[in-house]
């Protein structure tokens, strides 16, 4: 998504499952039937995740503040939707949650709901070994759809591509055409100003004050020092590369360097969607695109973010859902619909930015659709 990342599986909690038996010789139609039917919030797995109950005291991140804000985000959505053809399993993730991380985000926390495929095992409804992608996402702060420089970041920088503008247009033209529609059908149903993201196999809704992603354009200067140092740092550690990828790699910083030596202060767009040590490993500049190629923003997160996020509440929002084009079982329309057309944004913006919010008080103002 971070994007809609995957995560995830399963031991059973919660008295709605254990009274929801069928007879062991349970047929293919029974089993079949549990995908389109109605489930509750009891009948829920138990809660997994680098904040949930088995991880959570070894969080470096964990706080009282963010767990209560998780379970405010985690409400609005079980407020939204009824599970429905399968059992809801919580992640609860903070982030970072341990020292050392290279992937320098900024401060995160939320639930990923994963709706488990159900089957009957011993007589009893149970998560089949089935994996899931049908998953709800509710997020503060996330960065999704970073694409990390990762032979380049450290833990006290993150660079990152992203396939869009910091407005959330999309950056090739091919896929704002293809997927525009889908986009604006669902800024429509979100009903307020918001950026959508189409990620394989879902979308993401951010709900953002100002209305754009807070990042920051890397100059092309800065991207080749930061892959120059990335290079010799892994050229002084433990695996280094054989001396004549080595060489053939500054060789290309310099090469780069010099091509582009009257615009360093230019914002870096670059070839290769995963920016690397092998950008600079052939006679290609990573910063010149032949007829057709698409150039890729190279970002970092605005510095001010990293504070803001570590100190207060939410500074965004980020909530996740299928994407109907790519997964088509009962339980991806139910929650597609749910995150369309019950889910209410505009009252969840409203009640998580409002002056002097708390989680208490924006888990009272959030209001679903049609609530009264």
């Amino acid at each position: 998504m971070r994007e809609f990342p995957a995560i995830l599986a399963a031991a059973l909690l919660g008295a709605g499952i254990a009274q929801a038996q069928t007879p062991p010789s349970a047929s293919k139609e029974e089993i079949s039937a549990l995908k389109t039917r109605p489930f509750t919030w009891a009948d829920a797995l138990e809660t997994r995740g680098n904040a949930g109950p088995a991880q959570v005291k070894t969080n470096i991140s964990n706080t009282p503040a963010r767990q209560a804000w998780i379970d405010t985000l985690a409400d609005m959505v079980k407020r939204s939707y009824t599970p429905y053809g399968a059992l809801p399993q919580a992640f609860r993730n903070i982030n970072p949650y341990r020292t050392g991380m290279t992937d320098y985000r900024p401060l995160e926390y939320g639930m990923t709901f994963v709706m488990q495929d159900p089957t009957i095992k011993a007589g009893k409804i149970t998560r089949s070994p089935i994996p899931s992608l049908s998953v709800i996402y509710a997020y503060a702060n996330s960065l999704s759809g970073a694409e990390g420089a990762w032979e380049i970041n450290t833990p006290s920088q993150f660079y990152f591509t992203m396939r869009f503008e910091p407005d959330g247009t999309l950056v090739d033209p091919k896929e704002r055409a293809a997927d525009g529609p889908d986009i604006a059908a669902i800024k429509r149903a979100v009903g307020r100003d918001c950026i959508v993201m189409t990620m394989s196999g879902g979308y993401i809704v951010l709900l953002i004050p100002g209305g754009r992603l807070p990042v920051v354009p890397v100059t092309i200067g800065e991207a080749l020092d930061a892959a120059e140092a990335g290079i010799r740092r892994r050229q002084a550690g433990s695996e280094p590369a054989d001396a004549g990828t080595y060489a053939a790699r500054m060789a290309g910083v310099a090469r780069s360097r010099a091509l582009h030596a009257h615009e360093l202060g230019r914002p870096a767009r670059v070839r290769d969607y995963q920016f690397s040590h092998g950008s600079f490993q052939n006679e290609w500049d990573p910063f010149i695109g032949t007829r057709g190629d698409v150039l890729w923003p190279l970002y970092k997160v605005d510095p001010s973010v990293y504070a803001r996020t570590a100190a207060g509440g939410p500074q965004w929002l980020a909530f996740g859902f299928p994407r109907l084009k790519y997964n088509q079982l009962p339980r991806d329309h139910a929650i597609y619909d749910a995150m369309t057309q019950r889910f209410d944004y505009r009252s969840a913006y409203d009640a998580v930015f409002a002056p002097g919010a708390t989680p208490a008080s924006a888990k009272a103002a959030y209001r679903p659709r049609g609530a009264p």
